[in-house]
């Protein structure tokens, strides 16, 4: 079960950010106590409503921000009006890295999908923080290397990959970056209705609905009460 989290900013302490970026952060758990005394020491903790826009495509970003608690929804509107949704962030994920670093707009815009506490960190004190720790430059070139991956992935998926194969696609994904082990398989531990999970691959719900039904006919996957369990992640990955 995953650990409740303080919910104001007065509840964060340094030692309780530290603690959930060792935990919870794949991008930042492997950096030196050090670093990462740094960062919390240079960063400032802001609680925001759920709906706050966190960023557009108009502006700029002069800070990134490490998720403490909640979840954002990073996304973009098509010309008809349909939102396509890009990723969903929680807790340890780092949102803000390109544009804090390139000077240019956001490449997306970013909503708060519920209260999110982060841990905020100006561009001068991150720019400061690489200069003097390179563990911490590594780690953001790895965020941006996969981030840069993930999208020539998408744009595979657009390009020459049908529905189905959309679908299976973007489930891995979420079970890699999102899954936890159940006795049951892999639990996709985020809220995911079918519209947001259509939403990702440029789907409707009903069409989302259809593929999900003959996965879980197949026995690739089961849902239940709006979660999704894998049960043969290795069947979704062999998808053609």
């Amino acid at each position: 079960m995953t650990a409740q989290q303080p919910r104001n900013p007065t509840d964060w302490p340094a030692a309780a950010v530290r603690d959930l970026i060792l935990r919870r952060s794949t991008a930042l758990a492997a950096l030196s106590p050090e670093t990462i005394a740094a960062i919390v020491a240079a960063g400032r903790v802001v609680t925001l409503p759920g709906g706050s826009q966190i960023a557009t495509r108009e502006k700029r970003r002069n800070e990134v921000a490490i998720i403490l608690s909640g979840t954002l929804r990073t996304y973009s509107i098509s010309p008809d009006g349909r939102e396509y949704r890009i990723s969903i962030q929680e807790a340890g994920d780092v949102h803000g890295v390109l544009s804090c670093l390139d000077g240019a707009e956001s490449p997306h815009d970013a909503v708060a999908d519920t209260e999110l506490c982060v841990l905020q960190i100006r561009e001068t004190d991150l720019r400061r923080l690489m200069e003097r720790h390179a563990d911490l430059r590594e780690a953001l070139l790895q965020i941006l290397c996969t981030r840069l991956r993930q999208s020539f992935a998408m744009l595979d998926n657009f390009a020459i990959g049908s529905p189905r194969l959309r679908l299976a696609n973007r489930l891995v994904e979420l079970a890699s970056t999102h899954g936890r082990k159940v006795p049951a398989g892999i639990l996709l531990d985020l809220p995911l209705t079918q519209d947001s999970l259509g939403a990702m691959i440029g789907l409707s719900r009903q069409r989302t609905n259809l593929h999900l039904k003959a996965f879980e006919r197949e026995g690739l996957l089961v849902t239940d009460g709006g979660r999704i369990v894998i049960r043969k992640l290795e069947l979704l990955v062999a998808q053609e």
